[in-house]
C-alpha cells in the first residue's frame, strides 16, 4: 500500500513537471544580444568619396571666341576660362522672341563667345545652373548642345542663343551680362588665347555645329599619380540586399563574379574596374518621368560616389523605360579618353530600367596626389593632324563627331597610374587615338581599326 502511494506521488510530480515545462516551452522568447552593427556593416557612404552639386558635373568642352572670321579657344586651365564660365551662369536671363530662320551662331555683330558642351545638357538641368531671380524659366527645348553669346544690337547687354541638336531648334535668351565688361575680359584678350580653325564646310547650314581645333602645336606633360584602390566590400553592401547570400567565383582570365542569383557584380582581374548588372529590376511607373541625368547624379551622390572630378559626357534614352548616363574622368582640365587603349573604362556609368538602377559601371580606384612629372610631350596642331587623316582613302570628315586633345591612362605599377596627352577623334561613335606623342599620323582605315579601338 505504501509502495503504491509513493508511485502515485511520483506520477503526479512528473505530470506537474511536464505541465510546467510545456508552459515554459510555449511562452519562451529568446533573448539574444543585439549584434555590433559597426563590426558587421560597411559605411553608408564611400570612404574618400564626396557629394557634389549639379554645377560640379556640368562642364563645357570648349569656350571659343568668334572675332570676325577668326576663332580663339580660351585655355581650359586659365583664369579667364573659369571666370568667363562662372560669369555666364551668374547672369539673370529671360526668354526672348526667336525670329524664324535666324542662324546659329548669330550673324549680328563681329564678336561672340560659343560655349560647347560634351553632350546635350537637358534643359531643366541647364536652367538650374543659372542663378536667376525668376523661380523658373520655361525653355521649349529638350536639351542644349551649344550656347552662343553676343551683344544685344539695341542695348548694352547680351543675348544667348541656345541650340538643340535633338530638336534642331534654337531659343534666344536676354541676359544682364554687360557687353562692355564682357568685351574687356574676353574679346579684348584674344592675344592670350589659342588660335583655332573650323574644319567643317557649313556654308549653307542654318545651324552651324562647327568643329574647332587649335591651329598651334600643343605642349603638355606626361604625369604619374598615386591611385589607391576602392574596397569592393563597400559595393557588396551597397548593391546586394543580403550581402551574406553572395557567392563568389573566379574565371580563368582572373575576373571575379559575385552574385545572389539575380544581381551580378563583375570585377576585372586586378579588381580595378567593376560592372554591376541587375537582371530583373522592378519597373516603377511613377518615377520614370525623372530624367536619367537627374536620377544618375542623385544615385552617385547618395553614396558619395564621386572620387575625383567627373563631368557629364553622354546620356541616352534606350527605350521608354530604359536610359543610361556617363560621367567621364577629367584630370588637369583634360578628359581621360582611354585606359590602356580602351574607351569607356574611365567613366562612371549608371543605367536605369523604370525607376530602378539596373547597371553600375565604374573604376575601383581613385586618383590622388601627383607623384612626379616625366617628359614633356608636344603634339602637332589640329590642321596637321587633319591633313594626315584626309590623306587616307577611307576617311570621311563628316563622320568625325569630335576632335580634341585628351589623356590616355596606363597603370605603371601597383597603386600608380600615368597619363599622357594624345589627339583623339570620335569617329562613327567610337573614340580613336590618332597617333603617338611624337606626332605620328594616325590611320583609321579598316586594317588598323581594331588596333585603334
Amino acid at each position: 500500500m505504501r509502495y503504491e502511494q509513493v508511485k502515485n506521488w511520483i506520477l503526479i510530480g512528473l505530470v506537474a513537471l511536464s505541465l510546467v515545462l510545456t508552459w515554459e516551452l510555449w511562452t519562451f522568447q529568446p533573448d539574444f544580444d543585439s549584434p555590433d552593427r559597426d563590426n558587421l556593416t560597411t559605411p553608408d557612404t564611400l570612404v574618400g568619396g564626396r557629394s557634389l552639386s549639379i554645377q560640379d558635373v556640368i562642364a563645357a568642352e570648349a569656350l571659343v571666341v568668334h572675332d570676325g572670321d577668326d576663332y580663339y579657344m580660351i585655355p581650359a586651365d586659365s583664369e579667364s576660362y573659369r571666370d568667363t564660365y562662372q560669369r555666364i551662369f551668374r547672369s539673370n536671363i529671360e526668354v526672348e522672341m526667336t525670329p524664324i530662320g535666324d542662324p546659329f551662331p548669330s550673324e549680328q555683330g563681329e564678336q561672340g563667345l560659343e560655349v560647347i558642351f560634351p553632350t546635350a545638357i537637358p534643359t531643366n538641368v541647364l536652367m538650374r545652373l543659372f542663378i536667376n531671380e525668376e523661380d523658373e524659366i520655361m525653355v521649349p527645348l529638350t536639351a542644349v548642345n551649344r550656347i552662343y553669346i553676343y551683344q544685344n544690337p539695341n542695348g548694352a547687354n547680351m543675348f544667348m542663343q541656345l541650340f538643340s541638336e535633338i530638336d534642331q531648334d534654337m531659343v534666344v535668351l536676354r541676359s544682364n551680362l554687360d557687353y562692355h565688361m564682357f568685351s574687356q575680359n574676353v574679346f579684348n584678350q584674344v592675344e592670350d588665347f589659342i588660335p583655332a580653325v573650323g574644319v567643317r564646310e557649313l556654308m549653307d547650314e542654318q545651324f552651324k555645329e562647327q568643329l574647332y581645333v587649335p591651329s598651334e602645336p600643343y605642349v603638355g606633360k606626361k604625369l604619374s599619380y598615386t591611385a589607391p584602390s576602392i574596397d569592393i566590400d563597400f559595393f557588396h553592401q551597397l548593391l546586394f540586399p543580403v550581402p551574406s547570400s553572395i557567392s563568389e567565383s573566379r574565371q580563368a582570365n582572373g575576373e571575379r563574379f559575385y552574385t545572389d542569383g539575380s544581381r551580378i557584380l563583375t570585377t576585372s582581374s586586378n579588381e580595378d574596374f567593376m560592372d554591376f548588372d541587375f537582371r530583373y529590376p522592378v519597373i516603377s511607373e511613377d518615377v520614370t518621368s525623372r530624367h536619367i541625368v537627374d536620377s544618375s547624379f542623385d544615385y552617385i551622390n547618395g553614396h558619395n560616389g564621386w572620387t575625383n572630378s567627373y563631368y557629364l559626357s553622354d546620356w541616352s534614352l534606350l527605350t521608354e523605360t530604359e536610359a543610361k548616363a556617363k560621367y567621364r574622368l577629367q584630370l588637369e582640365n583634360l578628359p581621360v579618353i582611354m585606359y590602356e587603349g580602351q574607351d569607356n573604362l574611365m567613366n562612371i556609368q549608371v543605367s536605369r530600367v523604370g525607376g530602378q538602377t539596373s547597371r553600375y559601371i565604374r573604376p575601383l580606384f581613385s586618383i590622388e596626389s601627383l607623384s612626379f612629372e616625366t617628359n614633356t610631350v608636344q603634339l602637332p596642331s589640329g590642321p596637321e593632324m587633319l591633313e594626315g587623316l584626309l590623306e587616307q582613302e577611307f576617311f570621311e570628315l563628316d563622320k568625325v563627331e569630335k576632335m580634341l586633345i585628351g589623356y590616355e591612362m596606363e597603370s605603371s605599377s601597383i597603386s600608380y597610374v600615368t597619363i599622357e596627352p594624345h589627339w583623339f577623334i570620335k569617329y562613327e561613335g567610337s573614340w580613336k587615338k590618332l597617333g603617338d606623342s611624337d606626332g605620328e599620323r594616325a590611320d583609321t582605315t579598316g586594317e588598323n581599326r581594331d588596333e585603334l579601338e
